[in-house]
Formats: C-alpha cells, structure tokens, sequence
C-alpha cells in the first residue's frame, strides 16, 4: 500500500497596528525556505517584459512586496508615499473606501490634457485602487521615454506598472496574515472657544470703528459656561468625531507546484471603520462611514509541452461601502466653518439647533438625513499562452494573450430632512423654539453603472546570447477597447490599437544599447491623423565592470546612462470634449414663429470643430548615475528635460 505524502510550509504574521503604527508582529514558520516568489532584486518588471537592473537605461523606481508589506496602511497607493523616487502622491481624502490617492510623476507635463500615469496591472489597464497590499509583487515606476516608448500614445505622462505574485516549484507554502488596529487623524485644528470668540470679534469691530456686538455679560457667561443653551461653547469636532476608529484585515494565501503547474491563490478581507460618531440613533440602518473589501487572486502557471506554456489569471474584488445621507465633505465643512457660539448641538428638549442662516445642524447631517450604501464588484481575467520556436531560430517564442475586465457598482440612496429650532426665550425667561424646516419620510434613489474593457495581444520575442555578445528584440500587437455604460445613451468605447517594438544589445555585460519604438492610436482624433509614431533609445555604461574599478571593493556597481524619445498623451478631453474634431450643438431657448404665439426650439453650435486636433507631443532627455555601495547603500543621480514642440 501506497501513501500519498506532502510538504506543506506555514507563514504567520499577527501584527496589532495602534494609531498607524505596529507595535507587535509575530511570524512563524517551518523552515528557512519560505521565501518570496522570486528575488525582486535579479529582474526589475519593464514595459511588457523583465531586465536586470544593471542593463537597465531608462530611469525607472520600483518597490518589492516586502517593502509594502511592512506598511501599516491598507490602501496600496497610500502605502506608496516616499518608497519611489519621481512618484509624487496627492492624498485626497480619508473616508473608508474613498481614500484613494491621486498620482503624477516628475510633476505636471500636461498644458490642458490629462497628467496621471498609465497605470498598468499585470500587463493591461486597470486600477490600482483597492487592490490587496499581500496579492502585488512589485510595483515599478518608468519615468523616462526609453521605458514608456512602447506604450506609445498613452506614455507620456510616465507609467507605473503592478505586478501580482505568482507561483513558484516547491511544497507547499500557506501564509495567513492577521493585522488589527486604530486609526486617527494625523492632525485637526485647535478650535477657539466661545469666549474667545465673542472678545475676538467684539475687538475686530471696535478695530473698524463699530459697536461690540457682544455685552460684558453675554461675555462673562460664555466664560463661565453657565447657560449651555442660549450662549452654547460647541467644538463641532468634539460632537460629531470620535477619537479613532478600528481597521481590521485578515488574508490568507497559497503558493506552491512542480515543474508542471504553479499557483498563487489569495483571498483577504478588510473592515475599515470611519470616524463618525452617534451613527446608530435610528433602527434598521447605521448612517457611519464604513468599508468592507474581499480580494481574491487565483494565477495559475501550466506547462503543456516542453515548448508550450500557458496561464490563466482570475482576481477581483467585492466592496461594500456605507455613509451618511449627507455627504462627508458637507459634515467636516460645517465642523470647520461653524462658531462655536452658533446654535447648541441640541436644545433643551432634545431637538437639534439652529436658525434662519444656519438650518444645516451638523450632529442632525449624521443622524437624521438618512443613509447611503455603494456595492461594487469587479472582476479581472486574463489568459496567456506562449510557445518557443527554437526549432527555427534559438531564442524565438511567440505568445498571445486576452483578457476581460468587468467592474459593477450598484448604489442605494435613503434621503430624509429634519428640522432645527432657533431657542430664545419671552419675557417671563421661558424658552421658545422657532422651527425651520420638515421631517420628510426616507425617499429612495438608485443607480446601476459598469463598463468592461476587452483586450488581445500577440508578440514575438527573441533573445539569443553568443559568447560576450546579447541580443533582444520584440514586436508585439495590442488592442484595447473600454466600455463605459453609464446610460445607453452614453456608451461609445474608448479604442485603442498598435503595434510596438523594441531591439537591445548588450556587449560583456558592460555596453548597453536599446532602440524602442511604439505606434498607435485612438479614436478621438480624426482619421487622418489617429496614428502617431513614437521613437526612443537608450544608451548605459557599467562602469563598474571596467578593469580599473574592479579593485575598489566597497564599489558594487556603478552605471552612466541616458535616454531620449518622443513621447505622446492622448488624455486631452473628456465628456463633451472627447471628440474635438467633431460639431456639437445644444440648445439655445426659443424664438416666435408664425402670427401666432407659437414657438420654436433654437440651436447653437457649442462646439467649433478643430479638424487638425491631434495628441500632445513631449522630446524627453533623461541623464543619470546609479551606485551601489557597500552591499547596502544605494544612490541614483538624475537629470531630465522635457520639452513641448507647441509651447
């Protein structure tokens, strides 16, 4: 009788994150073989394929899972900040769910189009949003027009490239990964009291020569804070926001196989509380922010034959999202505009404060105005197949990829108002309540909206080493096509398609040269000038494998390159303004017709079209210096230029 018998390797990781930051992480495993997929430092991910570093010429940064993971935030492009040279990173907002970040690289290059990055994910546009910091590899940024060239009418704007982890032959490796923690705003204001208040803007009109507004006594009872009510000291932040707010993230990942079939399979799920507080005053729903998020990646390697390889890549995600019925932004913008000595946060007999100016109470925005809800579900696919046709020509392999992305978001919108009452009081000191507004009933909203994006891809690569001698070369044809539905009315694709090519040699791994070319095109030019050509080319030195430098031992590598190309941006109008070649014509009100007093709908034409309108066009120099020194220190000096041929 046979037994079946396996290896099977475990990695923990339990890390408690307290305002942002950990102070405990436990890690376990079986032995010294649980490792990363592969060492990040041996190849570096380029446009539509791998290179080490040193034949790098282009100037590109990257970050290895490792880096990432050690970062305390759950949102990966927040987990970006200062780890890559040239990336500069906008942070928007901190609403759970909606804290993405905004990017550009080495600043704005656009006068009037677009200036973020491409964003590429395992070789095709997608969101970084979202994505699990424990499914990514590595992420790569490429700055100069030598790196982006290929991408050709989309590059101009610098490109960062997200590659998830995949599998590797070995037993079987399972790592879980537990995080909890709080979270707290990095800073808010100090904000003034009432007394202060009042003296500061009682001395503001005497400054102008007018009478204070505020008595001796109005004053003395703001000090005291002996009538809360008709002279309230209210610090909005205190009454709406609670001190921190607990994140928790849970995954679990699997990775393992044999020359045959490799896998990496990941599901991790995220709860991201938010910091508004007194959300659970009404039965049935909860009117806090929140987030909830489930990734899943599933990537999965085959070896056919000796000469056909195949992968099918299947990952996404599932996002719930809650809040108010008043839009955050509205909440913290009263928090921040509103004088403590207003309106108390609740009069007397429980009802909300406020006034004839001020009907907008912030603690009633929170609890009284209803609630929001957004589910969101999108889904990647991407099927590869590769074969090595080395029976004609050591070195040559052709490969074909498709690929299929689907993203959903259904949304749900209970609105209500609520009144506030202004509190004085009669002659007999008896408080009156002046109401300002109505309780209207919960009314419903919803939406439904989702695109998809289709693409195929086919290349031939060759790669041949003869002696002190390297030879590369590549030619790949790529189509894309985007969907966005937001109404049936609304749905014309974006399109995108080309081909692009490149050809390296490199002399005793010391003398690198690349050309790089990329030709493509969209639909929102015209037909004569849809297609545009994109040439760049790189030279690098490694200085360091020269025979005089070989004695300076704390010298690990040293390397002198430089680049340049023409770059392209295609992102030059949205909406009304995608098609600049194209009339448009709106309405313009109406004008009397006949001897009646009939009237007829006049047009104007909104939009003169521009028959010559093509992409922006950028010359891109890039100089630079790469070291390594003592096995730990590493320097990159750059100088780059880019210049606009119309500005």
């Amino acid at each position: 009788m046979k037994f079946l018998s396996c290896k099977i390797q475990f990695l923990f990781t339990v890390t408690a994150l307290i305002l942002s930051q950990p102070f405990m992480t436990l890690h376990g495993q079986v032995n010294d073989t649980t490792r990363t997929n592969r060492d990040s430092s041996e190849f570096i991910q380029t446009a539509y394929g791998r290179k080490k570093p040193v034949a790098i010429g282009g100037s590109v940064s990257t970050v290895n899972s490792a880096s990432l993971e050690r970062s305390t935030v759950t949102n990966v492009g927040n987990a970006l900040f200062g780890k890559l040279a040239g990336l500069i990173i906008s942070q928007n907002g901190g609403e759970p769910g909606n804290d993405n970040p905004s990017f550009v690289i080495r600043g704005n290059t656009s006068y009037a189009g677009g200036n973020s990055p491409l964003i590429i994910v395992d070789g095709f546009q997608r969101s970084l949003d979202q994505l699990s910091i424990g499914e990514i590899e590595s992420i790569t940024v490429l700055k100069d027009a030598a790196s982006t060239a290929m991408y050709g009418i989309k590059g101009a704007n610098g490109v960062i490239l997200v590659t998830t982890k995949r599998g590797i032959p070995g037993p079987e490796r399972i790592g879980v990964t537990v995080k909890y923690g709080m979270q707290e705003p990095v800073k808010l204001p100090r904000f003034i009291n009432s007394y202060d208040y009042a003296s500061l803007y009682n001395e503001a009109l005497v400054n102008d020569g007018r009478d204070p507004l505020y008595s001796a006594e109005a004053l003395e009872k703001y000090r005291a804070g002996s009538d809360p009510y008709l002279y309230p000291n209210v610090n909005w932040a205190k009454e709406i926001l609670r001190n921190r707010a607990p994140v928790m993230e849970a995954g679990i990942n699997f990775t393992g196989g044999n020359q045959v079939v490799r896998h990496f399979v990941m599901v991790n799920y995220l709860v991201n509380q938010g910091l508004l507080k007194n959300t659970d005053w009404n039965d049935g729903y909860n009117t806090g922010s929140s987030f909830k998020r489930l990734n899943f990646r599933s990537n999965i390697d085959i070896n056919v034959t000796k000469r056909l390889t195949a992968s099918l890549d299947i990952g996404g995600r599932i996002e719930d999202r809650n809040g108010p019925g008043t839009p955050v932004d509205d909440i913290f913008s009263g928090i921040y505009a509103y004088a403590p000595n207003l309106f108390p946060v609740l009069n007397p007999n429980g009802t909300f404060g406020g006034n004839a100016a001020y009907k907008n109470n912030p603690l009633g925005q929170v609890t009284s105005t209803g609630y929001s809800t957004s589910n969101d579900r999108n889904f990647q696919s991407a099927f590869r197949i590769e074969h090595l046709l080395d029976f004609i020509a050591r070195g040559l392999k052709v490969g074909a990829v498709a690929s299929f992305d689907n993203w959903q978001r259904a949304t749900e919108t209970y609105k209500r108002q609520f009144p506030v009452y202004d509190l004085t009081t009669d002659a007999e000191n008896n408080y009156v309540y002046t109401k300002f507004g109505q309780v209207t009933p919960l009314s419903r909203s919803a939406g439904n909206n989702h695109n998809n994006r289709t693409n195929f891809e086919a290349y031939l690569d060759y790669n041949r080493i003869s002696g002190l001698h390297e030879l590369s070369a590549k030619v790949l044809y790529h189509q894309d096509k985007f969907v966005i539905n937001w109404s049936a009315d609304n749905n014309t694709p974006y399109l995108l398609q080309g081909v692009s090519g490149r050809m390296a040699y490199s002399y005793n791994n010391r003398y690198f040269a690349e050309i790089v070319a990329g030709y493509n095109g969209t639909e929102r030019f015209p037909d004569t000038k849809r297609f545009g050509f994109f040439p760049a080319a790189s030279l690098s030195w490694l200085i360091s494998e020269e025979s005089f430098l070989k004695p300076v031992s704390w010298l690990n590598m040293l390397k002198l390159r430089g680049s340049y190309g023409l770059v392209g941006n295609d992102n030059i109008g949205a909406g009304d303004d995608r098609y600049l070649y194209i009339s448009y014509y709106t309405g313009a009100g109406s004008y009397p017709y006949g001897s009646g007093n009939s009237n007829l709908t006049a047009i104007k034409e909104s939009n003169y079209p521009n028959y010559n309108i093509t992409w922006e066009k950028a010359y891109k120099t890039d100089i630079g210096i790469d070291a390594r020194l003592l096995n730990s220190v590493d320097i990159s000096l750059g100088y780059f230029h880019e210049k606009e041929p119309i500005l």
